[in-house]
């Protein structure tokens, strides 16, 4: 018989991938800001001169960890959690590639501000704890998946 060993909990990876296509300045503007933040959020923070200058330190940098990411799948008009898809605990982003070549594989881009006609950015997250069956009991109702 082939036996199944328990190795301990894993922890889960959430990939996703999203298309940009702007349709004027505004939403160009909107989408490099949604680019930046995602990429500021996501880089390690330096600490610098956590000890001050008078210790025999000097000048020390520690790193400090990235942001943090709660995912949520909600309904546009009520912000509301969608009831049959998954839930997400506490998740770190641990890479973004972005594409501003669209599916064409070639760069095309608007006169104006020279936004990308097509941005596809990929996004893989990994939830920063294990899941544990206790964690099912905040779902009380029968018809919510849970995590």
């Amino acid at each position: 018989n082939l036996e199944l060993l328990f190795r301990g909990p894993s922890l889960r990876n959430f990939s996703f991938t999203i298309r940009f296509k702007p349709r004027d300045a505004d939403e160009s503007k909107r989408v490099r800001m949604i680019i930046r933040a995602l990429k500021q959020h996501s880089a390690v923070k330096r600490n610098p001169q956590v000890f001050d200058n008078t210790s025999n330190m000097g000048s020390n940098f520690l790193l400090g960890t990235p942001d943090v990411f709660k995912l949520r799948y909600i309904k546009a008009r009520t912000q509301k959690d969608i009831k049959g898809l998954n839930k997400f605990k506490t998740c770190a982003l641990e890479s973004i590639s972005v594409d501003y070549t669209g599916e064409v594989g070639r760069f095309a881009a608007y006169e104006e501000d020279s936004q990308p006609v097509t941005t596809i950015i990929s996004l893989s997250f990994t939830e920063l704890t294990p899941i544990y069956d206790v964690d099912y009991a905040e779902f009380t109702t029968d018809d919510d998946v849970g995590l």
